[in-house]
C-alpha cells in the first residue's frame, strides 16, 4: 500500500551537514533552513584565476533500509509515501551524508487507515564516532525545524531526546533520538503530545530503554 501525499519530506540532512561544516562543526547552527539537497560549492579562484578543481569523491553504498528494521507498533502500520524512497537515495549520494550513514528509510504512520505521523530512520557507518551521531542528532532536527526553530534536548520516559516545535511554520512536532544503531525522527503533524506519545510507542516497540523511567514525557530546554 501506498499513500499519494509525499507527508513530510525527507530532512534535508546534506544541507545541514553543509551548513555544520561552513560554520565549523560544533559551532554551527543547527536550525538553519535545509532544503532537499546541498548547493554546489563554489569553486574559489586561485591567483592565476583559474578555478581550484574540486576533490574526487568516492561515495560508499548506501541503500533504502528494508521495512523490516521498523518495530511492530500495535495498532499502527507503516506506509511509503510516492517519492520517499527516491529522495533518501538521492540524500544519500550528498558526500556528507554518505559518510557518516549507509542506508536510511522514511515512512508515513498510520492509525486506523489514518496518517497521523511518520518516522525516518538513518543507519550509521561502523566508523561513525559516538560523538559524531550526538551532533548529527542535533543537525537533523535543526533541519527538520526549519529556520526560525530551536530544538530543545530532554528525555521521554528516560531516553535522551532532541525536540523541535512548529516545524517550518506548522503545527509538526518532531522528537529525535539515538537506537545504537540508528538515528531517528518520530513526527506527528497533530502537535507535541502527540509526537512524543508517538515517539514513547516507537521506542517501547524496538525495546529502547531509558535510564532513569518518567511518568510523564515532557522534554525541556538544556
Amino acid at each position: 500500500m501506498r499513500t499519494t501525499r509525499a507527508g513530510i519530506a525527507v530532512t534535508g540532512l546534506a544541507a545541514a551537514l553543509l551548513l555544520a561544516a561552513c560554520g565549523g562543526g560544533s559551532t554551527a547552527d543547527p536550525t538553519a533552513s535545509a532544503s532537499t539537497s546541498s548547493p554546489a560549492p563554489s569553486a574559489s579562484a586561485t591567483g592565476s584565476g583559474t578555478a581550484s578543481p574540486e576533490p574526487s569523491i568516492t561515495l560508499k553504498s548506501f541503500e533504502v533500509l528494508p521495512e523490516s528494521v521498523l518495530p511492530k507498533v500495535p495498532n499502527f502500520a507503516w506506509v511509503a509515501a510516492d517519492g520517499q524512497d527516491d529522495q533518501v537515495l538521492a540524500q544519500g549520494q550528498q558526500p556528507s551524508v554518505n559518510l557518516a550513514f549507509s542506508g536510511a528509510l522514511a515512512r508515513q504512520m498510520l492509525y486506523s487507515g489514518q496518517e497521523v505521523g511518520g518516522v525516518q530512520v538513518w543507519r550509521f557507518r561502523d566508523d561513525t564516532p559516538v560523538s559524531g551521531q550526538v551532533q548529527l542528532l542535533q543537525y537533523m532536527v535543526g533541519g527538520f525545524g526549519g529556520q526560525g526553530t530551536t530544538p530543545v534536548t530532554g528525555t521521554l520516559n528516560g531516553v535522551p531526546v532532541v525536540q523541535v516545535e512548529k516545524a517550518r511554520g506548522s503545527n509538526v512536532t518532531g522528537v529525535g533520538f539515538l537506537t545504537g544503531t540508528d538515528m531517528v525522527l518520530v513526527w506527528s503533524q497533530a502537535g507535541t503530545k502527540a509526537a512524543q506519545s508517538l515517539a514513547v510507542a516507537y521506542l517501547g516497540a524496538a525495546g529502547v530503554k531509558g535510564v532513569v523511567p518518567e511518568d510523564s514525557p515532557s522534554p525541556s530546554a538544556s
